[in-house]
């Protein structure tokens, strides 16, 4: 019988130094963060369980990673093991500075380490995120690659909340570092109250007017499929989506959602420093089994989510 197949999000801090527009996890953010005793603990109790199968790590989720003091020491923690399968952490990149920059790129080999960067250019982007942010995100991005110089690791991202600017409106700094990157991801934003994906058209005033007009982009975004969402004008979703039942959502202090949008206690699966994993994994079986049973909208934590339907597969990019 093949190992069930999971998808972790452990969260280093849900602190942020932001308030952004479109940020779908504000109602969670605090000043918790995670020590490297209880990550290890994680990793331990993780890593050693039978009948698993991770595919993926994400290592961020309500918080910006880099606001925890002791990031590069959890860092440190999993790039140790030798970990095969994927490994990211998105960051805002405003605390960036050079001697971050020096740390990150020493510390993290296996670890793909995407700065968020939206819109494209600094109208768009400072609308979302605050007034100054963008040229902060593009330093921090551009120190990262000169402080990872020649070398092929680490792996190096950029990712853009798509908010309806034209292509040709993009900044030449932000196509530029676009296309030096190891990979470039775009996706539409979530709304932080309903939890769906939206398409943002930002006022014609925060689109200037091209200063190349001519200027190609050279590479293309990627569109990470399983976050897309069925449109408002389909039917509401029943079945389980992707993620219920195959992935966990782990707090600072160990609990465990059983989304990426619970901000409630009714998604709650357990706490990983006081219920034992296989009980964890049971109640996300047991969720995703009554979601088939009664269809999603008769379960309240799920009724107005319309991500895609869909079972699990292997390996995400």
């Amino acid at each position: 019988m093949s190992n069930q197949p999971l998808w972790l999000w452990i969260d280093p801090t849900n602190d942020c130094g932001l308030k952004c527009h479109f940020c779908y996890t504000k109602r969670s953010h605090g000043s918790a963060h995670l020590s490297p005793t209880i990550l290890r603990r994680y990793l331990e109790i993780l890593l050693n369980a039978p009948g698993i199968s991770i595919q993926k790590l994400n290592f961020n989720w309500r918080g910006d990673p880099l606001m925890n003091p002791d990031f590069l020491s959890l860092l440190q923690e999993i790039e140790d093991r030798n970990l095969t399968f994927p490994i990211e952490f998105h960051t805002n990149g405003t605390t960036i500075d050079e001697k971050m920059a020096d740390d990150l790129a020493s510390v993290a080999r296996r670890v793909l380490i995407f700065v968020s960067v939206d819109g494209g250019n600094e109208a768009s982007h400072d609308f979302n995120r605050g007034e100054g942010t963008y040229r902060k995100a593009l330093h921090g991005l551009d120190l990262l690659l000169r402080a990872r110089g020649e070398r092929a690791r680490p792996f190096i991202g950029l990712f853009q909340l798509d908010l309806g600017v034209p292509h040709e409106r993009y900044d030449p700094e932000f196509i530029r570092l676009a296309e030096t990157v190891d990979e470039w991801v775009r996706i539409n934003p979530i709304h932080p109250m309903s939890g769906r994906r939206i398409h943002v058209r930002v006022p014609a005033a925060l689109v200037p007017a091209p200063s190349e007009p001519d200027r190609l982009i050279t590479v293309a975004p990627t569109d990470r499929w399983w976050a897309r969402e069925v449109p408002q004008d389909a039917r509401q979703p029943q079945r389980p989506c992707f993620w219920a039942g195959n992935a966990l959502f782990i707090a600072p202090g160990g609990d465990v959602s059983v989304c990426l949008l619970s901000h409630t206690r009714d998604g709650i699966l357990g706490n990983l420093l006081t219920t034992s994993l296989a009980e964890i994994l049971d109640n996300a079986s047991r969720w995703r089994s009554e979601i088939s049973r009664v269809g999603r909208t008769a379960i309240p934590h799920c009724a107005k989510c319309r991500v895609f339907e869909g079972e699990p597969r292997p390996q995400i990019p």
